[in-house]
């Protein structure tokens, strides 16, 4: 499994202003997250859950953009042959997916709720202002937190405290790599450590 579900990088200043930065109570946040990751590790799944993250161990493994659909999927094509099964197999060990669709390669993965319409309510709805800092509190498997990115903002922030949707965001963002996107293993009760620090709220 790549180490970079393990890196506790998100010293917020590397995105904000320091003025931003003096909002937010980062030993806090630190210190909570800490404690929720070693928490999933006594979860009864984890192992299975790490485990399917090796489908990205292999270093030949080539991957490029993905366009995406109407059903709105977030993901990435496979420039590399991967066993679809393997991936389906995958999948399968991270279900269910409560939002999406999401994409790997040919593989489709539909979701529970079907959350490319409600992204585009979203999008004509919300005022964003530019360099927006966004939070997405109860983000799931982080769907919205890739949609996001349409916005070009600085920072998208995520807080889900469940360990299969901690995994099942990691499975893309070990691959996309998008360096505004920060997934927090808390809940909303968190909040509290970010006053006045988010543009947005989702």
């Amino acid at each position: 499994m790549s180490s970079s579900l393990y890196q506790l990088s998100t010293a917020y200043k590397d995105y904000v202003g320091d003025d931003q930065y003096t909002q937010i109570n980062a030993s806090s946040i630190l210190s909570v997250r800490q404690h929720r990751l070693e928490q999933f590790k006594s979860h009864p799944d984890y192992a299975r859950y790490e485990h399917a993250l090796k489908i990205w161990d292999d270093p030949s493994i080539r991957t490029a953009p993905h366009d995406a659909s109407e059903a709105g999927e977030v993901g990435f094509s496979l420039l590399s042959h991967r066993d679809p099964e393997y991936i389906k197999d995958v999948i399968k060990v991270l279900a269910p997916w409560r939002v999406g669709p999401w994409q790997i390669g040919d593989v489709f993965i539909d979701s529970e709720w079907p959350c490319g319409l409600r992204w585009q309510q979203i999008a004509d709805h919300v005022q964003v202002p530019q360099q927006a800092t966004v939070a997405d509190v109860g983000c799931q498997n982080g769907y919205f937190m890739f949609r996001c990115l349409d916005w070009q903002p600085t920072l998208v922030v995520g807080f889900e405290p469940v360990v299969r949707h901690y995994f099942a965001f990691h499975l893309f963002q070990n691959i996309l790599k998008h360096t505004e996107i920060h997934y927090e293993p808390f809940g909303y009760e968190q909040l509290i450590y970010y006053p006045a620090f988010f543009d947005v709220i989702l």
